[in-house]
């Protein structure tokens, strides 16, 4: 290991690993879809809501700064997600 030199008091620390955390809205996306007493999903893939309108009034608050559904699906879709018609 190199010695750092020596200067007026001031040490430069350099880290060479750089950590990857996923951005914080998909952590809380995350959490707030991640249910399976409720999720029918075996994969985990995919998630459906089903009533909207609760979903956003009751679960947004907990995770989220605002209570908009569709902003959530526009930040949803910035990162990739998208709406898949079911087979039926």
């Amino acid at each position: 290991m190199t010695p750092l030199p020596k200067t007026n008091g001031e040490i430069t620390i350099t880290m060479e690993t750089q950590i990857s955390l996923p951005m914080p809205f998909l952590t809380k996306s995350y959490q707030l879809v991640d249910n399976h007493s409720i999720d029918d999903n075996e994969d985990g893939s995919t998630f459906i809501i089903w009533k909207q309108t609760e979903f956003a009034r009751n679960l947004f608050p907990k995770y989220l700064k605002h209570s908009n559904f569709s902003s959530f699906v526009h930040q949803l879709s910035t990162y990739g997600f998208h709406k898949v018609i079911p087979d039926c």
